[in-house]
């Protein structure tokens, strides 16, 4: 150990196909993948060209990776008006609600943490809702002339065309402010660090990230809340990745396959909360994985600013080793960048070889596969998988390999065609590193470590207390802690111990067990909603479980007027 690590005490996803941790951690370990046509997003048939892949305006596939609802929000819950939600991007909105569900999973959603030394780091790169709210101010245009000559008898529909689109109000143009992702987060939270946003394109997430422990080393904060996010909310970025080829033809995403033909778009955002080791441990609190090493470079002058530099990569390796204090074959497993674009996979592979000075073999796994490419999310998404590689032991399977590259073959790399398990030598630890490249050249790569053991706390079994913004919430929340009960049988005193460290909501039950059976019955019954009176002191010894989060109510808060089969 240097001295200069950081722990991962909490983590909070929304991904396709993954709602959290346990979701994605199903989905990862199952191989599962996500893609399906665009649907009601958009009305993509004026834009689907499968047969012109070189039409400028067009897009030749449909397929993407979209979560199932991004129009919903608990608004009330966390105190924003939602005249204000009404034309805030999504985005802001996404990281609000998943950096509440970090803190829950970090368990300081009750007890206090310093706010006041608390920074907020986000990679993003784009608004796609901004687009949405100017679409008034553009039919104007359009019908004015400003982009050509506009027909007298077009303006009439072309400004009706716009008419769904909610008018321009007071909060419409901090709504979708880039720099407004993290500054919402520190306002809704009251968290007074550092706060701003990084755009790196794909790499935004990471270089959030690198700069969170950077600003943790200097003691710029003591706490930090760092990710990524992107929605993709309407067709530009498809046409656009059309036109340089980098989506797939077919519509599936194949890192380290002969039939890789590029990406699929996917969307999505993470959260990771971050604390100095040291601190971590003084604290008692659970540690996911620990960052030993991390380094961002760029490219400098390259061929083009699409086009992957392999000694840029090799840098940027080399210091984030250099960093950590552990040789690059010490690594076990490394969530690549992996795209699935020829040129890329390769460049990444041959770097990594290059890198690695004997052939001691290294898993190579690329999440783009199972959700599509996220953007400047992209680099959340593959930290938070390898995190979870390194606590649970498992590598999970490479979806869509079915003959390896001739990169993946020529080096000492493996592939993983389902899940196993990661065996390490007596006494060393898993670990694992993460590779995130965006356009322009930016590179971003850090090194993981398998948390270090700890003495687990006994606690004292109950009372279970959970709560929820609504009675009905609070039935479903009561089902959903029951199935897990039952079929992970958790330790008790850890369950309660869990529960009691999380916010009480507007509606709670209490109840008291011996064991699983008589909890799971208990949980099952649909006993009465206090929503009155002090609950009843919660333990103060135990070890944090990953549960479901306490559900609140959401109301739907769009921009736009969208027919019923668009979120």
């Amino acid at each position: 150990m240097t001295g200069q690590e950081v722990a991962v005490i909490g983590m909070a996803c929304r991904l396709p196909g993954a709602d959290g941790l346990t979701g994605y951690w199903r989905l990862l370990s199952s191989g599962g993948v996500v893609n399906h046509p665009v649907g009601g997003r958009w009305d993509h048939g004026p834009f689907h060209r499968p047969d012109d892949p070189r039409d400028p305006d067009g897009a030749y596939t449909d397929r993407v990776a979209h979560l199932a609802d991004v129009a919903s929000f608990p608004a009330l819950h966390f105190g924003i008006a939602p005249r204000r939600v009404q034309v805030m991007d999504p985005q802001h909105r996404l990281l609000v609600e998943l950096t509440r569900e970090a803190l829950q999973d970090a368990g300081l959603e009750r007890c206090g943490f310093p706010r006041a030394e608390t920074g907020v780091y986000v990679g993003a790169s784009v608004s796609e809702y901004r687009n949405l709210m100017a679409t008034r101010t553009r039919a104007l245009q359009l019908a004015g002339g400003a982009y050509g000559p506009a027909e007298p008898e077009l303006r009439g529909p072309l400004l009706a065309s716009a008419a769904g689109v909610v008018p321009a109000q007071p909060y419409t143009a901090a709504g979708s402010l880039l720099n407004m992702a993290a500054a919402t987060v520190s306002s809704v939270f009251d968290l007074r660090g550092p706060s701003f946003v990084v755009d790196a394109a794909c790499s935004s997430a990471l270089v959030a990230v690198h700069e969170a422990v950077v600003h943790l080393r200097a003691g710029q904060c003591d706490l930090a809340l760092a990710g990524g996010v992107y929605l993709n909310l309407g067709p530009d970025n498809l046409v656009a990745f059309s036109r340089v080829g980098a989506v797939s033809r077919e519509g599936v995403c194949r890192p380290f396959d002969e039939r890789a033909d590029g990406f699929v778009m996917g969307e999505g955002a993470g959260i990771v909360v971050l604390k100095r080791l040291a601190d971590a441990v003084a604290d008692g609190d659970r540690v996911h994985a620990v960052i030993r090493g991390t380094a961002c470079v760029n490219d400098g002058r390259a061929a083009g600013p699409m086009t992957p530099s392999q000694q840029g990569q090799l840098d940027c390796m080399r210091r984030a080793y250099r960093d950590a204090g552990v040789a690059p074959e010490q690594v076990g497993f490394v969530e690549c960048h992996g795209s699935a674009t020829k040129v890329g996979d390769a460049v990444e592979l041959a770097a990594l070889a290059q890198l690695r000075e004997d052939e001691r073999p290294v898993w190579v796994s690329s999440v783009k596969a199972n959700i599509g490419h996220t953007m400047s999310a992209a680099g959340i998404a593959g930290l938070i998988k390898a995190a979870l590689v390194v606590r649970h032991g498992v590598v999970p399977p490479q979806p869509g390999v079915r003959q390896p590259g001739e990169a993946v073959t020529g080096g000492p790399f493996r592939l993983a065609r389902s899940a196993e398990e990661w065996a390490t030598a007596a006494g060393e630890p898993r670990r694992a590193a993460v590779s995130s490249f965006g356009f322009g050249g930016t590179n971003v790569h850090l090194v993981l470590e398998q948390a270090p053991p700890t003495a687990q706390r006994v606690g004292t079994i109950g009372p279970f207390t959970l709560s929820a913004g609504s009675p009905e919430l609070l039935a479903q929340y009561a089902g959903q802690l029951a199935d897990l009960v039952e079929e992970q049988r958790p330790d008790l005193a850890d369950l309660a111990y869990t529960l009691g460290t999380r916010a009480v909501l507007a509606h709670r039950r209490t109840v008291h067990a011996s064991d699983h059976a008589e909890l799971v019955a208990l949980l099952r019954e649909r006993g009465p909603a206090l929503d009155h009176g002090d609950p009843p002191a919660p333990p103060t010894t135990g070890n944090l479980l990953t549960l479901p989060v306490s559900p609140v109510v959401r109301t739907t808060h769009w921009g736009v007027q969208l027919d019923d089969s668009r979120n």
